[in-house]
Order: C-alpha cells, then sequence, then structure tokens
C-alpha cells in the first residue's frame, strides 16, 4: 500500500495574546487487493473447506483508492 500526505497550514498573530490560524491536511491511499487467504485456520477449520468439509472456501479483499481531505480554522487566545 502507498500513503501520500500533505499538510500545510498558516497562523497570524493579531496581538500579544490572540492569533489565527488555517490549516488544511490532504491524503491519500492507493487501492489494495489481498489475494487468497494463506493461513492456517479460517474461524477454526481450515479455509480451503467449509466446517463441514462439503465446499472450498476462498478468501479475498480489495480496496479502492481512498482521498481525504480536511480544512481546520483555529483561534488561540492567552489567558493573562
Amino acid at each position: 500500500m502507498v500513503e501520500y500526505f500533505l499538510v500545510a497550514g498558516i497562523e497570524r498573530e493579531m496581538s500579544e495574546s490572540f492569533s489565527i490560524g488555517l490549516k488544511a491536511h490532504w491524503k491519500r491511499f492507493e487501492g489494495v487487493r489481498v489475494r487468497r487467504y494463506a493461513g492456517a485456520l479460517l474461524r477454526s477449520h481450515p479455509p480451503s473447506r467449509r466446517l463441514d468439509g462439503s465446499e472450498p472456501v476462498s478468501v479475498w479483499s480489495r480496496s479502492g483508492d481512498t482521498r481525504r481531505f480536511s480544512a481546520l480554522f483555529a483561534v488561540r487566545y492567552a489567558i493573562p
């Protein structure tokens, strides 16, 4: 899995005890594809058969690209 992460921000002091700021976050996770499960047990039985041994069981997982953007507006005030 590959992940990209970008953060940018700015803060402006308005007085000795007061400031405002803005911060932005951007994240991207590339899609993941997990192939057939290769573990020894799946819910207390081998993953290649159902619990009663009747049929093969295939286990896999996939997710698409995921992106997220968020922004934060901050007000800071120092109490004297």
